[in-house]
Parts: structure tokens; sequence; C-alpha cells
């Protein structure tokens, strides 16, 4: 938090996705590997969303998830 979108871009490469909000907000999206403490289980696919006001990162939001089964080719993934 409190860096900008360069500097995140720096640390992460480009971003899977990026949104515009009507209010002068915006998302830089990744799709990252995210270990769950408390479980010790690894997502493979969880979303990180960094959110944006006036050019400074203020919020991270992570939401853990698996590989959709649609983007996998039996146990091998595409």
């Amino acid at each position: 938090m409190g860096k900008n979108s360069l500097e995140i871009e720096q640390l992460l490469g480009q971003p899977n996705g990026k949104t515009l909000i009507p209010n002068g907000e915006y998302l830089l999206d990744y799709r990252r590997r995210v270990l769950d403490e408390d479980t010790g289980k690894i997502f493979e696919w969880s979303l990180i969303s960094f959110r944006f006001y006036q050019g400074i990162c203020t919020s991270i939001d992570i939401i853990l998830a698996d590989t959709p089964k649609q983007l996998t080719q039996g146990n091998q993934e595409i």
C-alpha cells in the first residue's frame, strides 16, 4: 500500500487486467499462486487486486481460488 502503479508493475510485471472505476479509482488485477497460511493450502489461481486512488495504492484485495476446471485438460493445465 502507498505505492504507485509503476512500482507495483516493477514488482509483479504486467497485470492480467486493468479496470477503471467511475469515481476516479482504478484496479490492477494479478493471478498468482497464494499460500493460505491458516490451512497450508496453495491456491493456484488467486486474484490479487490493487486499488488506486489519485495514483496511490489504497487497498489490496485477495480472493483465493484454484484454477477453473475449464482451463485444465485432464490433470494438466493448458
